[in-house]
This record gives C-alpha cells, sequence and structure tokens, in this order.
C-alpha cells in the first residue's frame, strides 16, 4: 500500500474516485465531468495537473462539492495520488474536431492497470477498445464510469499492464518506482533505485 497523502484523505473517504492526470487548459471540455458529478454526488472527480482559469466550464466545476482541483504535484509524490484512484479518465478539447492523438497520460493510466474510461471524438477509433471503456458522448461517459466501477479483479487489468511497450512513448510511467506486493516505508518511490524503463505500481485492493 502506499500512503495516503494528506490533502486526498478527505476525498478518498467520501466515494469511488476518478482521477485526470495533466493541464486542464481552456480548451479541455469539462461538461462529462459536470453531467457526471452532478448526477452521482457520492463520485469524486480530482485532477492533478495545472488548470487554467479561462477554461469556460471551470466556474461551474468549482460549485460542485465532489470536483476537486488539486492543481500540480512532484513527481515523486504522484505515485501516492494514483494509486488511490479507483478509476482513471480522460476527456477531449472542445476546439480541436481534428485532434486524434493518445495522450501519454493514457499510457500511464494503462501501466496502473487501472479501470480506464476515455472520452474520444465520433470519428476516431476508440482507444485500445479490449482495455479501455471508450464513450463518444456525455451520456456515454457516465453510463462508462458506471461500468468501470464493477470492475473487480477483471482480467483487463494485467492485460493494461502487459500492453506491449513497443507503443508507449518513451519516458512514459519513469515515474512509478518498482514497488514490492507488500510496499511500505524504504519501498517508497523517492528511496527507490533509478530505473530505465516503464514501472508499475502496486494496484489498490478493491472494497
Amino acid at each position: 500500500r502506499l500512503p495516503i497523502p494528506p490533502d486526498f484523505e478527505p476525498i478518498c473517504t467520501c466515494g469511488p474516485v476518478f482521477g485526470y492526470l495533466g493541464a486542464v487548459d481552456h480548451r479541455l471540455n469539462l461538461n462529462p465531468v459536470l453531467s457526471a458529478a452532478a448526477a452521482h454526488p457520492d463520485w469524486q472527480f480530482v485532477f492533478l495537473g495545472k488548470y487554467s482559469p479561462k477554461n469556460p466550464y471551470l466556474e461551474d466545476a468549482e460549485l460542485l462539492e465532489n470536483i476537486h482541483f488539486l492543481g500540480s504535484r512532484p513527481q515523486a509524490l504522484l505515485p501516492d495520488y494514483v494509486y488511490q484512484f479507483d478509476v482513471c479518465f480522460d476527456l477531449v478539447h472542445s476546439t480541436d474536431p481534428e485532434d486524434d492523438i493518445i495522450p501519454s497520460r493514457i499510457y500511464t493510466y494503462l501501466l496502473t492497470g487501472k479501470p480506464i474510461v476515455a472520452l474520444h471524438l465520433r470519428l476516431a477509433n476508440p482507444i485500445f477498445p479490449d482495455v479501455i471503456h471508450n464513450a463518444d458522448s456525455t451520456a456515454e461517459f457516465m453510463a462508462k464510469c458506471e461500468k468501470a466501477l464493477l470492475e473487480h479483479n477483471h482480467w483487463a487489468q494485467q492485460r493494461r499492464k502487459r500492453l506491449p511497450k513497443a507503443q508507449r512513448p518513451p519516458g512514459v510511467g519513469v515515474v512509478f518506482a518498482v514497488l514490492g506486493p507488500h510496499a511500505g516505508g524504504n519501498a517508497h518511490p523517492q528511496n527507490a533505485p533509478q530505473q530505465n524503463g516503464p514501472v508499475h505500481i502496486p494496484v489498490k485492493p478493491q472494497p
């Protein structure tokens, strides 16, 4: 197990945690999260990364108590936060209809083995459809979040972790240091030896 960061403990005791890694810039469409958070007050949506006050959805998002913008955190501490995620998610840019590039955070999500919900453009191909819950609308995003929460000891968990390394951009996942099956004490990433490739964090036990 990894330690629960002090600013995260009040969040993860309120309900399932949906986590997002990366910047929230002015183009990111937060509407799917707004709808899901309003419909499920117990779901906690956490954004780890810088966020822009120019995002048109930000004002509404800050009115909901179950949407949390934590800002940036040191890379060495990120595993402590990601370990607490129950589901990882990805969104799309509302101003870039032609943008179908898979963001590097998807590969980081895959390394954790955790359930993933990802929005994709209607005309784009779903992302790794055998192991990711893909959605192309706000309504489907919510439905896929519900489905992702039902994953318990699912076969897809190990398959996500075993995706061919060739599909991962260089350097992705290096921040997640090798931890033993019963991590603790000296196994923390800050004390781990340097690694040259993608590594893993332990899987949070299912309730």
